[in-house]
Parts: structure tokens; C-alpha cells; sequence
């Protein structure tokens, strides 16, 4: 199925379950289950929101955003329009709204995982191994993100032995992940190595054709 077919699935899906949950909520009459189907609402709208920015709707995304409360979502509402800021181009703004964050939540990995990708975006390829340093210090249960963007920004900076080691072990732990498997193939090019970057880059078209996405397919077409 094609990805943008899959995103438009899963917004429409999003859709109707809040407005089941919104309809649900208007006849709730017992206190503790409104309570409930408020939060399970909050956890929607911040799904869809976050599908509405794959599909690049951004401002009906910051809409949903604006409408959950910081008291329980904060750290939500600071990645999410931390993205959308981001993807819209207005790194500057992003970065003061990350920086507010890790002020109210110094240790959140989705924040400084955020903070390191707004980095890698700017160029600041220095910053953002600290900032992902500080999201691996939060010794999340799942750290893939924060090492793949950790060996993104290596490559970039020309470390490839460091980055290698990196991928290697993500792979181990994803094997037809087929990210992954184009950056590896992207960076044995780099390292000079074309034979093995092709290996890498066929295992990942490979995996690509059984379930598509758009950017991924984008990504080791130009590799090949």
C-alpha cells in the first residue's frame, strides 16, 4: 500500500475515534469516566496531530496541540510544536520552544532527541551530539532514535568508524529496518567501499517493496 494511502488510513481512523470518544463524552454522566475519556481524547488528539504532520497539515496539527492542557500533556505539546516549527522551517523559534521545555522537563528524551535533530537540521552538528548525549543520559527503555541520530551526525561530521559501530549495532537489533539499512549503504559509499554500499542498499530496496514508504524509497533510489 502505497505510504501516503497508509497516512490518510490512519488519519481518517484518528478521526473517527475522536469523535466517537467526543460523542461518548457528552452522555457520560459519572465523574471518574468522564475523566477517563477526557485523557483517552488528549491521547488522540495528540495522535492525529502527529499523523496530520506526516501529512504535512500543520497548522490543523498545532490546533489539536494547542487544545491539550500542560498540566498533564506538557512534554507532548513541546514535541509536538517543537516538530511542526521545525518541518515548517522556523528553526529559531524551535529551538526557544525546546529550551523552554527541557526547563520544565530536564529529563526527557523525546525533547532532547528533538533538540538534537533541530541541531543536525541547522548544521550544528556539535551541539546535537551533545543534546543526544543528553537523551542517552535518560536511559530510556528504547534508545534506537537517539543512536541513529547520534551516528547520523558522526557521518556528517566525517566519523565513520564511530557511526559504523553504531549502525552495526542498530541493525542487529532491526534487520529489515530499511533506514537503517540505506544509511549503512550510505555510509560504506562514503567510506569508499561501493560494492557493500550496493549489498545494503539492495537488501533495503528488497524490504522497501514488500511494505513502501515515500521517503525511504526516495532515499535508496538515490543511493542506487
Amino acid at each position: 500500500m502505497n505510504v501516503l494511502l497508509k497516512e490518510h488510513i490512519e488519519v481518517k481512523r484518528l478521526e473517527v475515534e475522536l469523535r466517537r470518544l467526543e460523542r461518548r463524552l457528552g452522555s457520560q454522566k459519572d465523574p471518574s469516566r468522564r475523566e477517563a475519556l477526557r485523557n483517552r481524547i488528549y491521547e488522540v488528539k495528540a495522535d492525529l496531530g502527529w499523523a496530520l504532520m506526516d501529512q504535512r497539515e500543520y497548522k490543523r496539527a498545532l490546533k489539536l496541540y494547542r487544545s491539550l492542557p500542560w498540566k498533564s500533556f506538557g512534554e507532548v505539546k513541546f514535541n509536538g510544536y517543537a516538530r511542526a516549527l521545525t518541518e515548517m522551517g522556523f528553526y529559531e523559534e524551535a529551538r526557544k520552544f525546546l529550551e523552554e521545555g527541557l526547563k520544565v522537563y530536564p529529563d526527557s528524551y523525546v525533547l532532547w532527541v528533538a533538540m538534537a535533530a533541530l541541531y543536525e537540521t541547522m548544521g550544528s552538528y556539535f551541539e546535537a551530539l551533545e543534546c543526544v548525549e543528553e537523551a542517552l543520559n535518560c536511559f530510556p527503555e528504547d534508545d534506537s532514535v537517539a543512536l541513529y541520530n547520534k551516528a547520523l551526525v558522526l557521518m556528517r561530521i566525517g566519523c565513520y568508524g564511530e557511526a559504523r559501530e553504531i549502525m552495526d549495532e542498530l541493525m542487529e537489533r532491526a534487520p529489515r529496518d530499511p533506514k537503517i539499512l540505506t544509511q549503512r549503504g550510505y555510509l560504506a559509499l562514503e567510506m569508499g567501499y561501493p560494492g557493500e554500499a550496493l549489498g545494503y542498499y539492495q537488501r533495503a530496496m528488497k524490504v522497501w517493496q514488500e511494505d513502501p514508504t515515500l521517503n525511504e524509497g526516495i532515499s535508496i533510489y538515490s543511493g542506487l
